[in-house]
């Protein structure tokens, strides 16, 4: 299994005394029986007929972090109107409630060449957990610690449901900083894709 170490050092703050207990809520990526949400949440928001170019699922917690939990997703999808305009749909993975991304709304862009996605007919999401859990063992087997998930997409571009692409970024602590209340933690992350059967790349 081949991952990449992130190039840049990233930096999260969070305020010891005010962390939200809620922000342990949402879908954890390394259970299977929470992942199998997704399933309902998501496909029930694709029509056949929608062109989908990729899925962010996201987080809207401040202190999300050192998390595997994910409580949105972003469906970027391309416009029916207007082919070479992408356009998004964000989902409340706790509630099911959905609405535009807005700041797709708020700036929209026409791109100059077409846009390419893929129909998704009852994508099953189910394989997620199994591919994290086996990127955070190939971590451990380094013996480097996991402290949470970063970014994980779908990337559906290519317009070939058979080059699917999972994307994802798993968190590695490597030091904390105290500055009054608030203590600000220090981590890398590493990069890991996946094609549709499981295969990392």
């Amino acid at each position: 299994m081949f991952y990449l170490l992130w190039p840049a050092i990233l930096f999260a703050t969070m305020m010891v005394s005010c962390r939200d207990s809620k922000s342990v809520f949402g879908i954890n990526f390394t259970k299977p029986d929470d992942v199998k949400a997704l399933n309902e949440l998501i496909n029930k928001v694709i029509p056949p007929d929608m062109v989908v170019e990729e899925i962010e699922f996201t987080y809207s917690e401040s202190s999300s972090s050192f998390s595997f939990h994910k409580d949105g997703a972003h469906i970027i999808y391309v416009d029916p109107e207007n082919n070479k305009r992408l356009r998004g749909i964000e989902v409340n993975l706790k509630t099911g409630e959905t609405g535009p991304v807005q700041w797709m709304e708020d700036r929209p862009r026409t791109y100059t060449w077409v846009q390419k996605g893929t129909k998704l007919d009852n994508f099953d999401f189910s394989n997620i957990a199994d591919m994290v859990n086996s990127a955070v063992q190939s971590m451990r087997e380094d013996s480097i610690s996991t402290a949470g998930l970063g970014s994980f997409s779908i990337d559906f571009s290519s317009g070939n449901p058979e080059k699917i692409m999972y994307k994802f970024n798993i968190q590695h602590r490597t030091g904390t900083q105290q500055y009054g209340r608030s203590v600000q933690y220090q981590y890398e992350e590493y990069e890991f894709k996946v094609d549709k059967d499981g295969n990392f790349k």
